[in-house]
């Protein structure tokens, strides 16, 4: 399950980058509040973003300790970082959702351009 999730977080990362730079946009961090207002907060707010990759990153090393059952340590740093990676989780959702539909639009433009050619 946690391997699903990682790869949700680069496939949706990745997509989010190729639709951007395929529309123009100068850098994938250049995110509208009309797109989205939780990835312009991501993406806008330097704090949030760097706050929110190391607590998601510390839950994957919660998790691996938890699993090991090292100390109380892994246990109590998996439910203090469990809500930020959840917003994490539900943030790469949002943003594959966006990315495919810049994609999905910018598919139907150029499909629009052929025919009329």
């Amino acid at each position: 399950m946690l391997l699903l999730l990682v790869s949700l977080d680069l496939t949706s990362h990745y997509m989010h980058m190729y639709a951007m730079t395929t529309s123009g946009s100068a850098s994938h961090k250049n995110v509208d509040a009309k797109q989205s207002k939780i990835l312009n907060l991501y993406y806008t707010n330097r704090k949030v973003l760097f706050g929110v990759c190391l607590v998601n990153e510390l839950f994957y090393v919660a998790v691996y300790l938890h699993s090991f059952n090292f100390f109380w340590l892994g246990t109590v740093l998996v439910f203090v970082s469990a809500p930020v990676w959840f917003f994490k989780q539900v943030a790469n959702v949002i943003q594959l959702r966006a990315a495919a539909l810049i994609m999905i639009k910018l598919d139907a433009a150029d499909k629009s351009k052929r025919k009329a050619e």
